[in-house]
């Protein structure tokens, strides 16, 4: 699970957006068929006593239509696909299987499931290790999404039509076309028409930022762009808390420029120069000043005019 923070961040941040909805439209399972009852912890205690991570996400879910233990699906997402993926994501399976439990009166190991998310790159499903003579068998299939070979103008007609989520016009930038001129032209007529005090429209801009700059695209968004808003994100307002606390509670020069750094690549894309010019500002006050206005500016220019 060692992927950029942004990506990761975001990511989680889209499937809790609509989980239910996104879970469906990763799994295609009927939304009549199960319910997704919340997000667990995902880290767990193991036998030494240390805390260690389970999957990026851990969903508690209730299949409506058959009888069985309850199911746990964890979630893992990848920004860039590894040969070992499958093998990763089965270690997984089992220690969630081996520490999870839920609720009150539900003791039971629950069945688990998993769902893997690549932004780049492909995996495939790993083949069943059979040994029939032995009476050996195993089997562990599960969901893998490729953003890279999913269609975007396919997508967006399933999200104009109300087949899939609007949460995932935020991964358009990583599908196949996903960043050329006429997909970028109806994924803001969507975008638009969408209300304005709808929570998903919202963070939609910022997460599109930080997913294209993913595939090194931020520049065929940033003009389509520049008339939304990011400062109503509640995802980049939490990213600009996280950077004042983390400076005010350290309280030095290269902690608040650490912070901008992150938040300004975020919002702006990487800029060696402008990274640079950040690190000879030695003026705490003017740094604060600096952080604190990064969703108010268009530019990393802007930003450093600021004093």
């Amino acid at each position: 699970m060692s992927i950029n923070p942004s990506y990761d961040s975001m990511g989680k941040s889209l499937i809790k957006l609509e989980p239910k909805a996104v879970l469906q439209w990763l799994t295609k399972m009927p939304a009549d068929e199960f319910e997704f009852h919340g997000w667990a912890d995902p880290t767990y205690q193991n036998p030494t006593g240390e805390h260690d991570l389970a999957s990026d996400l851990v969903a508690d879910i209730e299949l409506l239509k058959e009888i069985g233990p309850p199911w746990v699906w964890g979630v893992e997402l990848q920004a860039t696909a590894e040969a070992d993926m499958d093998l990763r994501v089965d270690e997984y399976r089992i220690k969630i299987k081996r520490f999870y439990r839920r609720g009150l009166n539900r003791g039971d190991r629950p069945s688990v499931g998993a769902i893997l998310v690549n932004f780049r790159g492909k995996s495939v499903p790993m083949p069943p290790d059979t040994c029939a003579g032995a009476n050996m068998h195993h089997d562990f299939t599960f969901p893998i999404i490729n953003l890279e070979e999913l269609n975007a103008d396919t997508v967006l007609q399933e999200i104009a039509v109300g087949t899939a989520p609007l949460a995932i016009l935020g991964w358009i930038p990583l599908m196949k076309g996903g960043n050329t001129p006429s997909i970028i032209q109806k994924w803001l007529d969507i975008a638009n028409a969408i209300p304005d005090d709808n929570y998903v429209k919202r963070e939609l801009a910022s997460m599109v930022k930080v997913f294209a700059d993913a595939v090194d695209q931020g520049e065929a968004w940033r003009e389509p762009l520049k008339g939304w808003n990011i400062m109503t994100s509640k995802i980049m307002a939490g990213w600009v808390d996280e950077g004042r606390v983390e400076g005010r509670v350290e309280g030095s020069v290269a902690t608040w420029q650490s912070a901008i750094n992150r938040l300004a690549v975020r919002v702006f894309g990487q800029s060696p120069t402008h990274i640079a010019q950040i690190a000879k500002i030695t003026d705490l006050e003017r740094l604060t000043r600096i952080h604190d206005a990064i969703l108010d500016v268009k530019s990393w220019d802007e930003l450093l005019t600021i004093k």
